[in-house]
């Protein structure tokens, strides 16, 4: 069960970084994450550190981005951790999603 869990996860995080790069110019997210609710001034509006974390910016494409950014394999200390510090259980690779040379699908 977790690992059918785990796989639609990624298929909805894999469908939802493709629908932000089609809206987007085929640019993918920032693999930015941070635990620390700091806040930084950027494109004329102040926005928290959570807010621009990857995760959080393919919110408005997944289904409830909480059940979607903890993996179910985690054990229930981790999973609690993650829930309470904004994080994810996933990464992107940096390499290819913050490189110019990468950050375009095309």
């Amino acid at each position: 069960a977790n690992r059918a869990k785990c796989a639609s996860n990624l298929r909805q995080i894999g469908q939802a970084l493709l629908t932000y790069a089609a809206e987007h110019d085929s640019r993918l997210p920032v693999t930015s994450h941070n635990t620390g609710d700091s806040r930084f001034f950027i494109n004329g509006q102040w926005i928290s550190t959570i807010e621009a974390s990857w995760i959080y910016v393919l919110a408005p494409y997944l289904d409830n981005v909480d059940e979607v950014r903890v993996s179910p394999a985690d054990e229930k200390d981790r999973r609690d951790k993650i829930l309470k510090l904004n994080a994810t259980s996933y990464i992107l690779n940096d390499i290819v999603f913050d490189d110019e040379a990468y950050g375009s699908l095309l």
